[in-house]
């Protein structure tokens, strides 16, 4: 994921559609052509903010459902990547914390591809008994200050703050020995959120993602910080 989750709390752990474009500048590949921009989603509009409060919960519910030997957010190398994956939809996961991680990994062709930057999940009971109370948790957590850092292909994607979402009340459900994180043990209703980006589907070939957030918090005790990089290979038609 790019999970992001504060250590504290358990877990610390993109037609009609309106358009953002990364920086215009282009980054060649190896055989010296250039490379399209890479069309990414905003929140702000209708129909990708339905995507993302959607995906959003459902990027958790797959994340948490893969039993540790399977988990594509402990996975160190990319091959476990396609685990779990089906739909419209391509997840990337982050990290729970720790040293830089670098995935290489092939995506079928058409697919959106959906991350988090940095990403929350409250749940019952952990962080609250209710949904205000979870939603009292989002708002703490919102106004923490965060470094977000994006790159597609070389370009930089801008104003990443606009890319909070939050999901409605959902429910997830963990490994029963809670081997991902003794938090996600068996069922929850939660809400997620942070920074996620909804991209359209790349081109065929070759692209390369890299992702960082760090949650700056005033106890030592709550920060977290994610690294991804992935290589992909998205799969001719």
């Amino acid at each position: 994921m790019t999970t992001a989750m504060p250590r504290r709390m358990g877990v610390a752990i993109l037609a009609g559609l309106a358009l953002a474009l990364l920086a215009p500048a282009v980054s060649p590949n190896r055989g010296g052509e250039e490379k399209p921009a890479v069309r990414v989603y905003l929140p702000s509009d209708k129909e990708a903010g339905k995507k993302y409060a959607d995906y959003a919960a459902r990027w958790w519910q797959w994340a948490v459902a893969q039993p540790a030997d399977k988990n594509p957010v402990v996975d160190m190398t990319g091959e476990l990547a396609g685990v779990g994956q089906s739909g419209p939809v391509w997840f990337l996961a982050g990290t729970f914390g720790g040293p830089p991680v670098k995935r290489t990994c092939t995506v079928p062709a058409g697919k959106e591809l959906f991350f988090p930057v940095l990403n929350y999940v409250a749940s019952i009971p952990l962080n609250g008994k209710t949904e205000k109370d979870l939603r009292a948790k989002l708002a703490s957590w919102k106004a923490t200050p965060a470094e977000l850092e994006l790159t597609i292909d070389g370009r930089k994607v801008p104003d990443l703050k606009k890319h909070f979402a939050e999901s409605a009340l959902f429910t997830f459900v963990g490994p029963e020995k809670g081997e991902i994180h003794p938090a996600f043990a068996g069922k929850h209703e939660a809400i997620a959120f942070g920074y996620w980006v909804l991209l359209a589907p790349l081109p065929p070939g070759r692209h390369t993602i890299h992702f960082r957030g760090r949650l700056n918090t005033a106890d030592p005790n709550d920060l977290f910080e994610t690294e991804v990089t992935y290589n992909l290979t998205v799969a001719a038609k």
